[in-house]
């Protein structure tokens, strides 16, 4: 099992033959059934475009309350929407009985 977040190079995927490409597979696979996280580098995007993209949810977080409470979330089964770090349906202790 992977205790750390692995960091694939995918330059290779492009161009690569079926083998390399297998391999790659499994190492993504294996990354998300081990730990649900991977780091994807040779990507071949364009730094500045990841600095300014980058730049939307800080902006979006920096808001004032009242703002980002514009577009919370409409229902408890919508996956969109700004859910207030206070909120009793992310907040784990709520449901815990001990």
């Amino acid at each position: 099992m992977l205790l750390e977040v692995p960091v694939l190079d995918i330059a290779t995927f492009h161009g690569g033959d079926v083998t390399t490409k297998r391999r790659l597979a499994d190492e993504v696979g294996r990354a998300i059934n081990d730990i649900g996280f991977l780091v994807i580098t040779g990507h071949g995007i364009d730094p500045d475009l990841i600095a300014r993209v980058q730049t939307v949810p800080k902006a979006f977080f920096d808001l004032p309350i009242s703002e980002k409470n514009a577009v919370l979330r409409p229902a408890q089964d919508v996956t969109r929407g700004y859910i207030p770090l206070d909120h009793d349906d992310i907040t784990l202790h709520h449901s815990l009985s001990f």
